[in-house]
């Protein structure tokens, strides 16, 4: 994809974009209360170590210290990655965008993210996920940011809504958490919604073995015409982020994904 891009993502969110970020995250550490900065950080260990270990995604917000720091660290880091690619794309590629369906929405932030990037003429979204705690978050993100977004409380890929030309359905770090079947059942929904004219934007994370079937799907899209390759930069964290990262013995200091974006010729 490296060709098909238009310039390395920006370093930093412009000034207002990240003072709306900022406010965002303590927005959501301020619900959190009473948890402290330890709990939340061990939440946030917890949580890595589950993404690295690839546990099922069952036990993911079993705590109130999981799900803050998913709706505040992940959550953060997923809206950041999510607008530095999709501003690495080419604009052209991106006209003429009338909704973006968020497809295991989470916290909105993929979304957001997304739409925050196609900015000032930001689409509507719909979330859909099939967590009630999640969509409640996404709604939240929404307001902060001043987006017009719908979510959707269904189980994927049964669920999945009917794309149409206009729509840009989007994939963030979801099919990694699909199984096999549920998987296929999911691209094989995109793929109808390429042939009814929608665009598919696929974000994964950049190890390998996290999405060890990620090179049988790039090369399933390209079949379509789809472009599939990877983005990363470096990145002036949001302060949340820097100082979690810091206690955490993380570093978010380069942020990045694998990606598939695109639309059917016509």
């Amino acid at each position: 994809m490296e060709a098909a891009l238009a310039a390395e993502p920006p370093g930093a969110f412009d000034p207002e974009l990240a003072a709306r970020v900022d406010a965002w995250l303590a927005g959501v550490i301020e619900r959190a209360a009473p948890l402290s900065f330890s709990e939340i950080r061990r939440g946030v260990q917890a949580l890595s170590q589950r993404y690295v270990a690839r546990r099922e995604p069952s036990d993911a917000l079993g705590s109130s210290a999981k799900r803050a720091a998913f709706a505040s660290y992940f959550a953060g880091l997923h809206l950041a990655t999510a607008h530095g690619a999709v501003r690495a794309l080419p604009s052209a590629a991106l006209a003429g965008v009338t909704r973006i369906v968020d497809l295991g929405a989470g916290s909105g932030a993929v979304g957001a993210g997304v739409a925050l990037a196609l900015a000032p003429e930001a689409p509507p979204i719909l979330a859909l996920d099939r967590s009630g705690f999640a969509l409640a978050e996404a709604r939240r993100t929404y307001r902060a940011f001043g987006l017009q977004g719908e979510t959707q409380r269904t189980q994927l890929p049964a669920g999945m809504a009917r794309l149409a030309r206009g729509d840009l359905a989007v994939a963030g770090w979801f099919l990694n958490e699909c199984d096999d079947a549920a998987r296929e059942r999911l691209l094989a929904a995109l793929e109808r919604g390429l042939d009814a004219g929608a665009r598919v934007l696929v974000l994964e994370p950049l190890a390998g073995r996290a999405v060890p079937w990620w090179d049988e799907v790039a090369a399933r899209f390209a079949a379509r015409g789809l472009d599939s390759g990877s983005v990363r930069w470096r990145m002036q964290r949001p302060a949340w982020i820097a100082e979690m990262d810091k206690a955490a013995r993380l570093d978010h200091r380069e942020l990045g994904a694998r990606i598939v974006f695109g639309r059917a010729p016509s």
